[in-house]
């Protein structure tokens, strides 16, 4: 390959590159409220709404099992505690 050659393909990849910066893109949109998002985006009808707070219960009663789990007074973390630096270099 000689050098012009070289030299040509280098110079379709820096233009490629050129055309993906930030200068070429259009300008963001005005941030909305966090009210005005929800909105439009996970209550604009009937359908997203249902979802939305199905998906919300799900996940609430997901988060207070794993508090239940973690803060149980039934649960005994000694292993855990003795073995730490066991369980941080996955030689367990």
């Amino acid at each position: 390959m000689n050098s012009s050659a070289l030299k040509d393909a280098f110079t379709i990849v820096q233009d490629d590159r050129k055309s993906d910066s930030f200068a070429d893109l259009p300008p963001e949109d005005p941030s909305v409220s966090p009210g005005k998002w929800l909105r439009e985006n996970m209550f604009s009808n009937v359908f997203n709404s249902i979802l939305s707070l199905f998906f919300a219960a799900v996940g609430l009663v997901a988060l207070r099992g794993l508090v239940n789990f973690v803060f149980s007074e039934e649960r005994n973390w000694d292993a855990v505690r003795i073995n730490l630096r066991l369980l941080f270099t996955h030689a367990y």
